[in-house]
C-alpha cells in the first residue's frame, strides 16, 4: 500500500536559491527517492546549489504542495525546526 513521503531540499546560502519541499506517494522510500531525483533532474536546477535532500515528517494540518512537484512557495510560508514545520511569522511593516 502506498504511503506519503516528504523531502526537504535546503539551498546553500551562497547559491541565492530558495529551499524546496517535495511530496509524493510511493510504495517504498527507494521509489520515493527516485521520484524526487527525477523531479530534480527534470527541473534543470544546479544540484550543487542544494544540500542532500532529507526526508521529513509530513506536516499535519497544513495544506501540502502538489504531489510530485518541487515547491518553493511552501518553504516561504513554513520553516522546518527540528522535525516540525512551523508557520513563518508575517513581516511587520
Amino acid at each position: 500500500m502506498p504511503e506519503y513521503f516528504a523531502f526537504f531540499i535546503k539551498a546553500k546560502k551562497q547559491s541565492g536559491q530558495q529551499d524546496m519541499l517535495f511530496c509524493c506517494q510511493a510504495d517504498s522510500v527507494r521509489v520515493a527517492y527516485s521520484q524526487l531525483y527525477r523531479a530534480l533532474t527534470a527541473s534543470a536546477l544546479h544540484l550543487d546549489d542544494y544540500f542532500t535532500p532529507r526526508r521529513t515528517p509530513l506536516p499535519i494540518g497544513i495544506k501540502l504542495p502538489a504531489e510530485g512537484k518541487l515547491d518553493r512557495a511552501f518553504c516561504r510560508r513554513y520553516h522546518l525546526v527540528g522535525d516540525r514545520w512551523l508557520k513563518r511569522p508575517r513581516p511587520v511593516c
